[in-house]
Formats: structure tokens, C-alpha cells, sequence
């Protein structure tokens, strides 16, 4: 007899899931799937638009309104 990989209960041999919890018994365990950032879009844009913008994107968080302006001003059409 196994046991079960999760709750240590007694289980036949050669079974695929564990009769009292259900958890899967396979002997290879699957790598868990990597976890991205739901907030993080930098993915969705050009790097050489990130590269040659971002001066200007933290000009936005560090003077304000000001930023705001000066960027909006000077900016191109970037995505980014």
C-alpha cells in the first residue's frame, strides 16, 4: 500500500487520485505556473518606446501637474 501525498492516507497501488482527499498522485508534480503582476503592462509596449520615454513618464510622478504639462508639451506620439 502508498500513501497519499497530501494527507497521508493509505491508498492501493498504481492509483491516479488519493480516495479521501483527491488530490492527484502522479509521481511527477507539475511546476506551479508563474505568477505575473496584474498591474504591470510594461509587456504591452515597444522597449526601445519604454527606453526613450521614460524620462518623461517620471517627470508625470515627480512634478505634478507640472510634469503632466511639460510632458504633454514635449511628448510624441508615444503609446508609452
Amino acid at each position: 500500500m502508498a500513501f497519499c501525498n497530501k494527507c497521508g492516507a493509505q491508498i492501493e497501488d498504481g492509483a491516479t487520485f488519493c480516495p479521501a482527499c483527491g488530490a492527484p498522485q502522479n509521481a511527477a508534480q507539475a511546476a506551479p505556473a508563474p505568477v505575473a503582476d496584474p498591474s504591470d503592462h510594461t509587456a504591452e509596449y515597444d522597449p526601445a518606446d519604454i527606453s526613450a520615454n521614460k524620462v518623461k513618464a517620471m517627470l508625470c510622478y515627480l512634478l505634478g501637474v507640472g510634469g503632466v504639462i511639460l510632458a504633454a508639451l514635449t511628448g510624441t506620439k508615444s503609446d508609452y
